[in-house]
């Protein structure tokens, strides 16, 4: 198996949505999404990212950079049999190819 079929094999796909207080420096919170192996931005409050860690860690690993009062929800997005699909066709390209 290929190293990057390898790394798909172990890692999960995770979408992370978060409510911020925009007056506040967002920075720390876009530089800590951006160090997860892969990364793709939907929005600026909708991340996808992919990584080995479970989804507690994946909260527990954004909770540090983010203040109280904030939310911040993180999902597993598991590749089923149907076609992962949605209104931002590029980002289920992307979700397709990353898991396949």
């Amino acid at each position: 198996m290929k190293n990057k079929e390898l790394d798909r094999a172990v890692n999960r796909a995770y979408i992370i949505v978060f409510e911020i207080n925009k007056e506040l420096d967002r920075s720390p919170l876009i530089f800590k999404l951006k160090e997860f192996q892969r990364y793709f931005e939907v929005t600026s409050s909708c991340w996808i990212v992919i990584t080995g860690m479970d989804a507690d860690s994946v909260m527990m690993n954004i909770r540090e950079v983010t203040y109280p009062g904030e939310h911040i929800f993180v999902a597993e997005i598991v590749r089923t049999a149907s076609r992962i699909s949605g209104f931002l066709p590029d980002v289920a390209a992307w979700i397709e190819e990353e898991l396949h």
